[in-house]
């Protein structure tokens, strides 16, 4: 359904807000009269106009009143509590065996789409995994992904090549390669030295078209980190699952992410099973004031 703005000339108090904010010139101001709606097939429903306007003169098809708030009204948390909040959030790889409540996902789901996206187009797409079936799986495959990758990793010649069309694979590899016996060991023996018997697994995916989709996710993710971390949940970043999940096609088919997709990020999340205490201030980081 197209995308239909309109202005209501009775309310309009003609500041030009709207105008001003808009990142893809809809508007068009003439002295002496409300706004028009100039472009509005240039629309990319970010929103902003409707967010901004200070009377509600302007109804915009994609944001009806249902989906509006007033900021205003509501409690903002200042910038130490955001700080606070920032620097208590850890990785966490202990967990109980308490699975994560659906209302908790869909809050994290939230947050993770109210990220911002590349001229507002939602690229990122989500997949929840709880089936302690599948878990084991995805674990499995990606461990014994990197196994293989790693027994290349022995022929001098393969490697030079390795380096060439994989190599951040390579890089990973060469940095894990003396503690991944041990992780085939601990797998052997019942452990899970990849997701961690985490009883949640949030696979972060979508189209590589240079819409800037691996930024949109990542900021999606942080956001979803963040929102875990408020519920008083443990995640932790599946880098593992990630790399592998991009080159075997086998983990995507497993939880039926479309083929077209690239695994861009994951997220573990579980109940932590042993409580942070403290955080940490970290120093502050070096920065060129130009």
């Amino acid at each position: 359904m197209p995308t239909k703005i309109e202005i209501n000339p009775d309310v309009c108090i003609q500041c030009g807000s709207c105008v001003t904010i808009c990142p893809s010139d809809v508007f068009r101001s003439d002295s002496g009269l409300p706004p028009q709606v100039a472009h509005q097939q240039r629309c990319i429903a970010c929103g902003h106009c409707v967010a901004v306007c200070p009377v509600d003169a302007i109804e915009h098809s994609r944001f009806p009143d249902s989906s509006l708030f007033p900021i205003n009204e509501m409690p903002q948390p200042d910038s130490q509590n955001i700080l606070r909040l920032m620097q208590t959030r850890r990785s966490v790889r202990e967990f109980t065996k308490e699975p994560v409540r659906k209302e908790h996902i869909q809050l994290i789901l939230k947050a993770a789409r109210s990220a911002p996206n590349a001229s507002n187009i939602p690229t990122t797409r989500y997949s929840i995994v709880q089936d302690p079936e599948k878990l084991g799986q995805i674990s499995e495959l990606t461990l014994f992904y990197f196994a293989n990758q790693l027994a290349l990793l022995k022929n001098k010649f393969l490697t030079v090549v390795m380096k060439t069309i994989k190599p951040d694979l390579v890089k990973v590899g060469m940095a894990y390669k003396p503690v991944f016996d041990e992780k085939l060991e601990e797998f052997k023996n019942g452990g899970d030295p990849i997701l961690h018997h985490a009883p949640a697994l949030l696979l972060f995916h979508g189209v590589e078209n240079g819409s800037f989709a691996n930024e949109n996710a990542q900021l999606a993710a942080q956001n979803a980190a963040l929102m875990c971390h408020t519920l008083g949940l443990g995640c932790f970043y599946t880098g593992f699952v990630v790399i592998a999940g991009r080159s075997d096609p086998s983990i995507g088919q497993l939880v039926e992410i479309p083929k077209r997709d690239k695994l861009f990020a994951g997220l573990a999340i579980g109940l932590p099973a042993i409580p942070y205490q403290k955080g940490i201030r970290r120093d502050d980081p070096p920065a060129r004031w130009v």
